[in-house]
């Protein structure tokens, strides 16, 4: 199951954490290497940020709830702000997981970019500014590559 919600969160919230993302210290850098061969590119990851834990900056915690709230759970939500740079992610589950989300940060993005979103079903989820996926795992699916003259695609994945 495939779920595309747009305009997910007042434009407040979203301006700021679009504008976190750059200040976030990266711990990840998949040029060191994906597992498995799972993707191809620079891709830049901060550290997860869990749900209910101290050291989880406001603007996420709000995130965090209001995912919370629209999925009706209560489970740990594990975030974590992704940069990605004329990247993708090959075909795979996000096993272990009920849902893997994706929350697209950019605040424009061009359909020439590429890095969009493809589910074994023919979705096809362009990324666009404050919308969030949510995919209910098992699902296989990948991200496309980006252009090399594309900005870097700001995203936030959480897994719950």
């Amino acid at each position: 199951m495939v779920k595309i919600i747009d305009n997910f969160l007042d434009i407040e919230l979203f301006n700021i954490l679009s504008d976190m993302v750059e200040t976030i210290p990266t711990t990840f850098n998949s040029e060191d290497g994906w597992e498995d061969g799972l993707g191809y590119g620079n891709t830049l990851m901060s550290k997860p940020f869990i749900n209910n834990n101290d050291f989880v900056p406001l603007p996420i915690i709000s995130f965090q709830n209001q995912l919370s709230s629209y999925l009706n759970v209560s489970s740990k939500l594990n975030s974590t702000f992704y940069n990605w740079n004329n990247s993708n992610i090959t075909w795979h589950y996000d096993d272990g997981y009920e849902y893997g989300t994706t929350f697209y940060l950019n605040k424009y993005w061009d359909k020439d970019w590429g890095g969009e979103l493809l589910c074994v079903d023919n979705t096809f989820v362009k990324p666009e500014p404050n919308r969030l996926v949510i995919i209910k795992t098992p699902y296989e699916h990948k991200t496309c590559i980006t252009s090399p003259d594309a900005p870097n695609r700001l995203t936030i994945q959480t897994f719950i």
